[in-house]
Order: structure tokens, then sequence, then C-alpha cells
């Protein structure tokens, strides 16, 4: 393919490559070249996700997080289905523990602001006895819970490689190993500096997860911030424990945190997940510093996950989530048309339900690019 190319794509994560397929299909006529600084898709951030596809219950229901996690969900699900990508639909407990019963009146306020978001959202919820978590999840111990069936966890990685496969079949060039780091603007397209030479496009998207932030600042968008968290996952390795618990489990969740809470993730594969933890970084380079020890973990779980043990636990992995800084508690998406000549689209602290999100991330920058190229 001859350059200029129509459009470029920085970043092959899961957005990244969801967004490429879906640009090859509305644009079919449109040259497409996708630039990754790792060695093959979706190797950074979402790699280092659990999987679940949320039910939105968790999201301020106005926000761009939840209008496209609900749409993204039903997305990514069919997408599963179709490139036969394994999944486990195994709902969601949400529990006040035992432990937190002086606190029981500011417990029971938060699980009502969840189920007035889940109800906004039109997601399925009720509220459960201690009998009825049981029930259910016959390890966990509850005074009050709150059931969401309809969520899934499903094998990240293999979605974004069918995603990508997917879009080379639709004539997108993958570039892998390709590191941004300038970007100009020529007369017309972009010219986007590599070690290799500049490749040029008249179309960008930044999609490039840890780094757009770094890439938003090379183009000229400078009043982009985010913060880095890394979130840690222990994995519990008591056969007897593991095959006990069904699902996901949660505490309950407060406004404004910056993660969901150390919880309990059921894999697509049979494991037990612990985690993650939300801990700010200075820089994507410290995902493996000072390592955070089990017991914060065991302390997390251990009120409602009576037959946990400490010696139970063996660190799994780390990934970062990125959350913008704008000044708000509950801080949503940036996915904007930040230039329109020549046009360039900014994805910005794209974080949890980023996985969830991805497929109608994709549709939505297709919406912000359609009247775009349409006149180019």
């Amino acid at each position: 393919m001859r350059e200029p190319y129509d459009i470029a794509i920085i970043g092959a994560g899961i957005v990244g490559a969801a967004t490429a397929l879906r640009l090859a299909q509305t644009f079919p006529s449109r040259s497409v070249i996708v630039l990754e600084r790792r060695d093959g898709p979706g190797l950074e951030t979402s790699s280092a996700s659990s999987g679940v596809i949320h039910s939105g219950l968790h999201l301020p229901p106005d926000s761009w997080k939840a209008r496209l996690a609900q749409r993204g969900r039903t997305l990514v699900l069919d997408a599963c289905t179709r490139y036969g990508v394994c999944m486990r639909h195994c709902g969601m407990h949400v529990v006040v523990s035992p432990r937190d019963a002086p606190h029981l009146i500011g417990e029971v306020s938060a699980l009502r602001e969840l189920l007035r978001r889940a109800r906004a959202q039109g997601v399925e919820a009720s509220v459960i006895s201690p009998w009825r978590v049981r029930r259910n999840e016959p390890a966990v111990r509850a005074l009050l819970g709150i059931q969401i069936p309809d969520v899934t966890v499903i094998d990240v990685p293999t979605l974004v490689h069918a995603l990508a496969a997917d879009a080379a079949e639709h004539g997108v060039t993958f570039r892998y190993r390709t590191v941004v780091d300038g970007v100009s603007i020529l007369h017309d397209p972009y010219a986007l500096m590599t070690a290799d030479g500049p490749i040029r496009a008249r179309v960008v998207v930044n999609a490039a997860g840890l780094g757009a932030t770094r890439i938003a600042t090379l183009a000229g968008f400078s009043r982009h911030r985010v913060t880095l968290y890394r979130g840690e996952y222990y994995e519990v390795t008591d056969p007897a424990l593991r095959d006990t618990v069904h699902g996901l489990v949660y505490p309950v969740y407060r406004p404004g945190s910056p993660g969901l809470g150390i919880h309990l993730t059921k894999t697509v594969d049979g494991r037990l997940l612990i985690g993650p933890n939300a801990r700010p970084i200075a820089r994507p380079e410290a995902i493996n510093d000072d390592r955070t020890p089990p017991e914060a973990f065991f302390n997390a779980v251990h009120p409602f996950l009576p037959a946990l043990r400490l010696e139970h636990l063996q660190f799994a992995h780390a990934g970062i989530r990125t959350k913008r800084d704008d000044g708000t508690p509950e801080p949503d998406f940036h996915i904007g048309l930040d230039r329109e000549a020549p046009p360039f689209v900014n994805c910005i602290g794209i974080e949890s339900p980023g996985i969830t999100a991805s497929l109608a991330i994709a549709e939505r920058i297709a919406e912000l690019l359609r009247p775009v190229l349409r006149n180019t």
C-alpha cells in the first residue's frame, strides 16, 4: 500500500484492533494502518485484564463509560460467539461482609446507590439475603448482598487476536515493534515519526493506551492528564476453595474510588483471582516495583471468604490503568475528534470498563470520522 495511508491507528490493544476492524468495514475504500510498539496485539493493558464484561452497575448512568459499556457488552459477547472465544456466564454478587456490621448504615446506603445506577441503566439487580448469598456462593459469608445475574468473563487475549486477524482480512496493515516518537503536521497528512522513518496518514486515531497522553502531547494536545494506577492480582492455589467459588464477588463500591475494590474473579479457565488493588505509580516501568504483599489481599477478602488462608495466595500478575485527571470524582472516557483539519482522534483514560466498551468505542470513533472522511 503506497503512502499516505488514509487512516493510521496508534495502538493494537483491544480498542485499536476493534477500531481498525470497524473503520475497515465502515470505509472499505480507505487504507488503514495500525502501529503498535509491542510484538503483537493486546500485549499491554488488554492482556492484564481479568476479562470481566461489566454490567455497568458501578458507573454513573449518564457517563460515556456507562453508555459505551451497555452497547459494548452486546457487541463483545456477539463477537466472542462469532469467533468462538471462550466465555463463562457466572454472574456477580456485591456483598456487605460481617466485618462491616458497625458501618451497616453506610454500607446499605452505598448498596442503594448501586441499585439506583443499575435501574437507571436497565441492569437486572436484586437485593438478596445472607442465606441466598450462601446458596449461590457457598464459600462466601455476607450480611446482605446484591445479585447481578447477567455478567460474563471472557478470554480477552483470544478476542484481541481474533479482531486483529479479522481486520487484517479486511485489508488493514499491522506494523508491530513500531514506536511513534514524533507527530508532525505536513500540508495535508500527518507524518508519524518512527525509527524506520516517517509514516504519513491523513487521519490519526490515538488508541495507544498507556502511551496515549504521550502521543497526544506529541500531536499538540498537552491538556490531557492521567494518573497511572497499578492493579495487582493474587491467585488462590487451594483447589477445594477455588472450586467452591462460582463467579464474581465484590465488596461494596464507593463512588470516587480509583477501583472497584479487591474482589474475587473466577476466570474462563477456572482460576480464582483476588484483586486488583489500585496503587498510584509514577511511570509504567514501575509495574513490578515494590510489590504489594499478599497480606493486603488476604485482609481485604477474608471477611467475606473466611475459608481463605494466607498460604493459599500466590502472585499472579499486574496491570496498569490510566485514570483521567479531569477534576471530577469519577472521570469519564475522553473519545474526541480533537482536531478536524487534519483529523486527529484521541482516546484518553480508557480504563475499566474499557474491555466491555471496546467495540462500542470503535463504533463511536467511526461516527466521529464519518463526516470527516466523507469530505476528504
